[in-house]
Protein backbone atom coordinates (compact mmCIF):
# COMPACT_ATOMS: atom_id res chain seq x y z
CA UNK A 1 0.00 0.00 0.00
CA UNK A 2 1.61 3.20 -0.89
CA UNK A 3 0.14 5.76 1.27
CA UNK A 4 2.42 8.43 0.00
CA UNK A 5 3.71 9.62 3.44
CA UNK A 6 7.14 8.52 3.70
CA UNK A 7 9.61 11.24 2.42
CA UNK A 8 11.67 9.92 -0.52
CA UNK A 9 14.96 12.04 -0.12
CA UNK A 10 15.15 10.86 3.55
CA UNK A 11 13.63 7.84 4.32
CA UNK A 12 14.52 7.67 8.04
CA UNK A 13 11.81 10.91 7.63
CA UNK A 14 8.48 10.14 8.39
CA UNK A 15 6.29 13.51 7.83
CA UNK A 16 2.71 12.88 6.86
CA UNK A 17 0.12 15.36 6.13
CA UNK A 18 -2.74 15.89 9.26
CA UNK A 19 -5.62 18.02 9.90
CA UNK A 20 -6.74 19.20 13.58
CA UNK A 21 -10.28 19.59 14.67
CA UNK A 22 -10.54 21.46 17.72
CA UNK A 23 -14.35 22.43 16.60
CA UNK A 24 -17.19 20.24 15.55
CA UNK A 25 -17.67 22.20 12.29
CA UNK A 26 -14.10 21.22 11.50
CA UNK A 27 -14.22 17.87 12.41
CA UNK A 28 -17.67 16.76 10.80
CA UNK A 29 -16.41 17.62 7.95
CA UNK A 30 -12.90 15.74 7.84
CA UNK A 31 -14.68 12.99 9.01
CA UNK A 32 -16.98 13.10 5.89
CA UNK A 33 -14.24 11.41 3.37
CA UNK A 34 -13.53 9.02 5.61
CA UNK A 35 -16.52 6.86 5.84
CA UNK A 36 -15.70 5.72 2.57
CA UNK A 37 -12.30 4.30 3.70
CA UNK A 38 -11.81 0.20 3.90
CA UNK A 39 -9.21 0.71 6.48
CA UNK A 40 -8.62 2.57 9.00
CA UNK A 41 -5.41 3.38 11.35
CA UNK A 42 -6.33 4.49 14.86
CA UNK A 43 -4.35 5.98 17.74
CA UNK A 44 -4.87 7.75 20.99
CA UNK A 45 -2.35 9.97 22.67
CA UNK A 46 -3.48 10.00 26.26
CA UNK A 47 -3.03 12.03 29.52
CA UNK A 48 -1.90 9.25 31.16
CA UNK A 49 -1.62 5.35 30.83
CA UNK A 50 -4.71 4.20 33.53
CA UNK A 51 -7.61 4.65 31.73
CA UNK A 52 -9.92 4.59 34.69
CA UNK A 53 -7.95 8.01 35.91
CA UNK A 54 -6.40 9.45 32.82
CA UNK A 55 -8.50 10.81 29.36
CA UNK A 56 -7.53 11.35 26.13
CA UNK A 57 -5.70 14.42 24.73
CA UNK A 58 -6.12 13.35 20.67
CA UNK A 59 -7.68 11.10 18.63
CA UNK A 60 -5.66 10.27 15.34
CA UNK A 61 -7.69 8.58 12.71
CA UNK A 62 -5.28 7.91 9.69
CA UNK A 63 -6.80 6.60 5.77
CA UNK A 64 -5.05 6.10 2.64
CA UNK A 65 -4.56 8.85 0.66
CA UNK A 66 -6.12 11.58 3.37
CA UNK A 67 -4.38 13.51 5.48
CA UNK A 68 -4.34 12.05 9.41
CA UNK A 69 -7.33 13.46 11.13
CA UNK A 70 -6.08 14.78 14.72
CA UNK A 71 -9.11 15.14 16.63
CA UNK A 72 -8.37 17.26 20.30
CA UNK A 73 -10.80 15.67 22.10
CA UNK A 74 -11.40 17.38 25.24
CA UNK A 75 -12.35 20.42 22.65
CA UNK A 76 -15.63 18.30 20.95
CA UNK A 77 -18.46 18.46 23.62
CA UNK A 78 -19.76 15.03 23.82
CA UNK A 79 -23.20 16.15 22.44
CA UNK A 80 -21.36 16.30 19.40
CA UNK A 81 -19.70 13.27 18.96
CA UNK A 82 -22.40 11.07 17.06
CA UNK A 83 -20.54 11.09 13.58
CA UNK A 84 -17.17 9.90 14.95
CA UNK A 85 -19.15 7.28 17.36
CA UNK A 86 -20.91 6.57 14.07
CA UNK A 87 -17.14 6.37 12.60
CA UNK A 88 -15.53 3.97 14.90
CA UNK A 89 -18.76 1.86 14.74
CA UNK A 90 -18.70 1.41 10.53
CA UNK A 91 -17.34 -2.10 8.72
CA UNK A 92 -14.07 -0.58 8.13
CA UNK A 93 -11.41 -2.54 8.88
CA UNK A 94 -9.73 -0.93 12.57
CA UNK A 95 -6.53 -1.05 12.56
CA UNK A 96 -4.31 -0.42 16.12
CA UNK A 97 -1.04 -1.03 17.74
CA UNK A 98 -1.97 -2.44 21.15
CA UNK A 99 -5.30 -1.89 20.51
CA UNK A 100 -6.49 -2.72 23.89
CA UNK A 101 -5.24 0.41 25.07
CA UNK A 102 -7.03 2.64 22.70
CA UNK A 103 -9.96 0.49 23.07
CA UNK A 104 -10.23 0.99 26.94
CA UNK A 105 -9.84 4.39 26.86
CA UNK A 106 -12.11 4.98 23.58
CA UNK A 107 -15.16 2.48 25.25
CA UNK A 108 -14.50 5.04 28.70
CA UNK A 109 -15.28 7.72 26.53
CA UNK A 110 -18.32 6.44 24.77
CA UNK A 111 -16.94 6.04 21.61
CA UNK A 112 -15.94 1.90 21.71
CA UNK A 113 -14.60 0.92 18.54
CA UNK A 114 -16.25 -2.20 16.97
CA UNK A 115 -15.95 -3.99 13.44
CA UNK A 116 -12.79 -5.63 12.68
CA UNK A 117 -9.64 -5.04 14.00
CA UNK A 118 -6.52 -5.61 13.39
CA UNK A 119 -3.51 -5.40 15.99
CA UNK A 120 -0.22 -4.47 14.35
CA UNK A 121 1.35 -5.33 17.91
CA UNK A 122 -0.40 -8.81 18.63
CA UNK A 123 -0.05 -9.77 14.32
CA UNK A 124 3.79 -9.58 14.92
CA UNK A 125 3.38 -11.92 18.22
CA UNK A 126 1.75 -14.07 16.14
CA UNK A 127 4.61 -13.90 13.64
CA UNK A 128 7.36 -14.34 15.76
CA UNK A 129 5.90 -16.68 18.94
CA UNK A 130 8.56 -18.40 20.93
CA UNK A 131 11.27 -15.72 19.78
CA UNK A 132 12.94 -13.20 22.26
CA UNK A 133 12.12 -10.06 20.26
CA UNK A 134 10.48 -6.65 21.23
CA UNK A 135 6.61 -5.84 19.81
CA UNK A 136 6.88 -2.20 20.37
CA UNK A 137 5.99 -0.16 17.42
CA UNK A 138 9.31 1.37 17.48
CA UNK A 139 11.00 -2.13 16.65
CA UNK A 140 8.08 -3.25 14.01
CA UNK A 141 8.60 0.06 12.12
CA UNK A 142 12.08 -0.90 11.89
CA UNK A 143 12.19 -4.23 11.30
CA UNK A 144 9.29 -4.25 8.60
CA UNK A 145 9.85 -0.55 7.15
CA UNK A 146 13.47 0.42 8.50
CA UNK A 147 12.13 3.64 9.80
CA UNK A 148 13.63 5.13 13.42
CA UNK A 149 10.37 6.06 15.11
CA UNK A 150 11.34 9.32 17.08
CA UNK A 151 9.22 8.01 20.47
CA UNK A 152 10.31 11.14 22.59
CA UNK A 153 7.17 12.95 22.50
CA UNK A 154 5.09 9.84 23.70
CA UNK A 155 6.22 11.35 27.39
CA UNK A 156 5.47 14.84 26.90
CA UNK A 157 2.72 16.81 28.76
CA UNK A 158 -0.52 16.33 26.92
CA UNK A 159 -2.69 18.61 29.18
CA UNK A 160 -1.44 21.68 27.87
CA UNK A 161 -1.69 22.98 24.67
CA UNK A 162 -0.02 20.71 22.19
CA UNK A 163 2.85 21.37 20.21
CA UNK A 164 3.54 21.27 16.66
CA UNK A 165 5.68 18.45 17.71
CA UNK A 166 3.53 16.09 19.42
CA UNK A 167 1.07 16.64 16.31
CA UNK A 168 3.43 15.58 13.87
CA UNK A 169 4.50 12.71 16.64
CA UNK A 170 0.63 11.82 16.62
CA UNK A 171 0.49 11.83 13.20
CA UNK A 172 3.04 9.65 12.41
CA UNK A 173 1.81 6.96 15.27
CA UNK A 174 -1.44 6.21 13.31
CA UNK A 175 0.04 6.86 9.65
CA UNK A 176 2.72 4.43 9.69
CA UNK A 177 0.21 1.70 10.86
CA UNK A 178 -1.34 2.18 7.34
CA UNK A 179 2.13 0.95 5.83
CA UNK A 180 2.53 -1.56 8.69
CA UNK A 181 -0.38 -3.36 7.83
CA UNK A 182 -0.39 -4.86 4.25
CA UNK A 183 3.06 -6.57 5.09
CA UNK A 184 1.49 -8.30 8.27
CA UNK A 185 -1.46 -9.52 6.60
CA UNK A 186 0.96 -10.93 3.65
CA UNK A 187 3.10 -12.79 6.12
CA UNK A 188 0.45 -13.79 8.45
CA UNK A 189 -1.15 -15.29 5.01
CA UNK A 190 2.23 -16.87 3.75
CA UNK A 191 3.20 -18.76 7.01
CA UNK A 192 -0.88 -19.87 7.40
CA UNK A 193 -0.99 -17.61 10.60
CA UNK A 194 -3.92 -15.17 9.10
CA UNK A 195 -7.01 -17.05 10.82
CA UNK A 196 -4.72 -17.66 14.54
CA UNK A 197 -4.41 -13.81 14.52
CA UNK A 198 -7.60 -13.01 13.63
CA UNK A 199 -9.12 -15.26 16.77
CA UNK A 200 -6.62 -12.81 18.74
CA UNK A 201 -7.65 -10.06 17.23
CA UNK A 202 -11.58 -11.15 18.31
CA UNK A 203 -10.17 -11.84 21.61
CA UNK A 204 -9.15 -8.10 22.37
CA UNK A 205 -12.20 -6.25 23.35
CA UNK A 206 -13.09 -9.22 25.67
CA UNK A 207 -9.43 -9.01 27.53
CA UNK A 208 -9.83 -5.67 27.26
CA UNK A 209 -12.97 -5.29 29.36
CA UNK A 210 -11.79 -7.44 31.52
CA UNK A 211 -8.80 -5.52 32.60
CA UNK A 212 -11.42 -2.72 33.25
CA UNK A 213 -13.93 -4.92 34.95
CA UNK A 214 -11.32 -6.05 37.48
CA UNK A 215 -11.38 -8.14 40.52
CA UNK A 216 -13.14 -7.45 43.74
CA UNK A 217 -10.92 -7.77 46.82
CA UNK A 218 -12.21 -8.33 50.40
CA UNK A 219 -9.22 -6.60 52.21
CA UNK A 220 -10.45 -7.28 55.94
CA UNK A 221 -10.68 -11.48 55.05
CA UNK A 222 -7.00 -10.58 52.92
CA UNK A 223 -5.31 -9.73 56.37
CA UNK A 224 -6.74 -12.44 58.21
CA UNK A 225 -5.37 -14.55 55.58
CA UNK A 226 -2.36 -13.07 56.09
CA UNK A 227 -1.74 -13.42 59.16
CA UNK A 228 -2.62 -17.38 59.16
CA UNK A 229 -0.23 -17.99 56.46
CA UNK A 230 2.53 -16.10 58.21
CA UNK A 231 1.98 -18.44 61.32
CA UNK A 232 2.24 -21.41 58.89
CA UNK A 233 5.70 -20.34 57.47
CA UNK A 234 6.64 -19.44 60.91
CA UNK A 235 5.90 -22.80 62.44
CA UNK A 236 7.58 -24.58 59.35
CA UNK A 237 10.53 -22.35 60.25
CA UNK A 238 10.76 -23.87 63.76
CA UNK A 239 10.79 -27.51 61.93
CA UNK A 240 13.58 -26.23 60.49
CA UNK A 241 15.45 -25.27 63.23
CA UNK A 242 16.75 -29.00 63.97
CA UNK A 243 18.73 -28.32 60.70
CA UNK A 244 22.24 -27.40 61.48
CA UNK A 245 25.55 -26.94 60.02
CA UNK A 246 28.05 -29.70 60.88
CA UNK A 247 31.66 -28.21 62.76
CA UNK A 248 33.19 -29.11 59.74
CA UNK A 249 31.08 -27.18 57.36
CA UNK A 250 31.74 -24.31 60.31
CA UNK A 251 35.35 -24.46 59.48
CA UNK A 252 35.10 -23.79 55.88
CA UNK A 253 32.59 -21.28 55.99
CA UNK A 254 33.20 -19.06 59.51
CA UNK A 255 30.97 -16.63 58.85
CA UNK A 256 28.20 -18.95 59.00
CA UNK A 257 26.50 -19.44 62.38
CA UNK A 258 25.40 -23.05 62.95
CA UNK A 259 22.00 -22.30 61.95
CA UNK A 260 21.16 -22.76 58.44
CA UNK A 261 19.67 -19.98 56.63
CA UNK A 262 16.40 -21.93 54.62
CA UNK A 263 16.68 -19.18 52.06
CA UNK A 264 20.65 -20.34 51.09
CA UNK A 265 20.40 -23.42 49.50
CA UNK A 266 23.95 -24.15 49.80
CA UNK A 267 23.71 -24.17 53.58
CA UNK A 268 20.70 -26.29 52.98
CA UNK A 269 22.04 -28.69 51.15
CA UNK A 270 25.30 -28.89 53.25
CA UNK A 271 22.64 -29.70 56.73
CA UNK A 272 20.91 -32.65 54.85
CA UNK A 273 23.69 -34.08 53.62
CA UNK A 274 25.47 -34.26 57.48
CA UNK A 275 21.70 -35.47 58.47
CA UNK A 276 22.81 -38.31 56.22
CA UNK A 277 20.33 -37.91 53.79
CA UNK A 278 21.42 -38.76 50.51
CA UNK A 279 20.67 -35.70 47.99
CA UNK A 280 23.03 -33.80 45.93
CA UNK A 281 20.40 -30.55 45.27
CA UNK A 282 18.05 -28.76 46.92
CA UNK A 283 15.82 -28.45 43.57
CA UNK A 284 12.14 -29.27 43.94
CA UNK A 285 12.72 -31.93 41.77
CA UNK A 286 14.83 -33.52 43.69
CA UNK A 287 13.76 -33.33 47.29
CA UNK A 288 10.22 -33.91 46.31
CA UNK A 289 10.46 -37.36 46.26
CA UNK A 290 11.93 -37.58 49.88
CA UNK A 291 9.07 -35.22 51.57
CA UNK A 292 7.34 -38.25 53.05
CA UNK A 293 10.34 -40.13 54.11
CA UNK A 294 11.78 -36.77 55.71
CA UNK A 295 9.69 -34.74 57.60
CA UNK A 296 12.63 -31.74 57.39
CA UNK A 297 12.02 -31.97 53.93
CA UNK A 298 7.83 -31.78 53.85
CA UNK A 299 9.11 -28.69 56.21
CA UNK A 300 11.35 -27.20 53.93
CA UNK A 301 8.86 -27.44 50.85
CA UNK A 302 6.10 -25.61 53.10
CA UNK A 303 8.61 -23.11 53.70
CA UNK A 304 9.25 -22.44 50.30
CA UNK A 305 6.00 -22.49 49.15
CA UNK A 306 4.74 -20.22 51.96
CA UNK A 307 7.38 -17.58 51.97
CA UNK A 308 6.58 -17.26 47.56
CA UNK A 309 3.15 -16.57 48.33
CA UNK A 310 3.53 -13.99 51.66
CA UNK A 311 6.48 -12.55 49.42
CA UNK A 312 4.32 -12.27 46.18
CA UNK A 313 0.98 -11.77 47.22
CA UNK A 314 0.06 -11.21 51.00
CA UNK A 315 2.17 -7.96 51.06
CA UNK A 316 2.08 -6.77 47.27
CA UNK A 317 -1.93 -7.66 46.40
CA UNK A 318 -3.02 -4.91 48.56
CA UNK A 319 -0.60 -2.25 46.62
CA UNK A 320 -2.75 -3.14 43.60
CA UNK A 321 -6.47 -1.95 45.06
CA UNK A 322 -7.24 0.88 42.78
CA UNK A 323 -8.54 4.43 44.26
CA UNK A 324 -11.03 5.03 42.39
CA UNK A 325 -12.70 1.64 42.01
CA UNK A 326 -11.86 0.00 45.31
CA UNK A 327 -10.87 -3.32 43.00
CA UNK A 328 -7.77 -5.12 41.56
CA UNK A 329 -7.43 -4.22 37.66
CA UNK A 330 -4.34 -6.80 36.38
CA UNK A 331 -2.85 -6.11 32.86
CA UNK A 332 -3.35 -9.70 31.01
CA UNK A 333 -1.20 -10.00 27.84
CA UNK A 334 -2.20 -12.33 24.34
CA UNK A 335 0.49 -13.97 23.75
CA UNK A 336 2.56 -12.52 26.91
CA UNK A 337 4.50 -15.66 26.99
CA UNK A 338 7.13 -17.20 24.82
CA UNK A 339 5.18 -20.49 25.00
CA UNK A 340 2.31 -19.00 23.72
CA UNK A 341 -0.28 -18.24 26.35
CA UNK A 342 -2.14 -15.68 28.45
CA UNK A 343 0.16 -13.84 31.27
CA UNK A 344 -1.08 -12.08 33.59
CA UNK A 345 1.23 -8.85 35.67
CA UNK A 346 0.51 -5.82 38.00
CA UNK A 347 0.18 -8.15 40.18
CA UNK A 348 0.50 -11.60 38.48
CA UNK A 349 -2.47 -13.64 39.78
CA UNK A 350 -1.50 -16.70 37.94
CA UNK A 351 1.02 -17.04 40.68
CA UNK A 352 -1.46 -18.20 42.72
CA UNK A 353 -1.74 -21.64 43.66
CA UNK A 354 -4.26 -24.03 42.03
CA UNK A 355 -5.82 -25.24 44.72
CA UNK A 356 -6.88 -21.70 45.82
CA UNK A 357 -10.60 -21.03 46.28
CA UNK A 358 -12.40 -18.32 48.14
CA UNK A 359 -13.56 -20.33 51.07
CA UNK A 360 -11.63 -18.79 54.08
CA UNK A 361 -12.36 -22.24 56.06
CA UNK A 362 -8.89 -23.29 53.75
CA UNK A 363 -5.99 -21.67 55.32
CA UNK A 364 -4.47 -20.83 51.83
CA UNK A 365 -7.80 -19.29 50.61
CA UNK A 366 -7.47 -16.10 48.34
CA UNK A 367 -10.24 -13.92 49.30
CA UNK A 368 -10.52 -12.41 45.24
CA UNK A 369 -13.93 -12.76 43.29
CA UNK A 370 -15.00 -11.85 39.81
CA UNK A 371 -17.34 -8.80 39.25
Amino acid sequence: MNTGLINTNNPSIYTPEYTLASNVSTLNYALQPLFQAEILAIDCETTGFDPLTDSIRLIQIAAPNHPVLLIDLPAIPKSDRQLLKKLLCNSAVKIAHNAKFDWQFLTLAGLQPKSQFFDTQLAYKVLTAGLKTSSSLQNIVKKLLHLQLDKTQQISDWCKPLKSAQLQYAAVDAAILLDLYPILLNKLKQAKLLKIAQLEFQCMPVVAQMELNGMLFDLSRWQILGAKLEAEKTDALNQLKQLRIASSQMSLLPELTDIVNPNSPQQVLAALQAMGISVQSTNQKDIVPLSKQYPVIQALLDYRHLSKITSTLTDNLPKHIHPKTGRIHPNYYQLGARSGRFSCRNPPLQTIPPDTVTNLSNPRSIPIALP
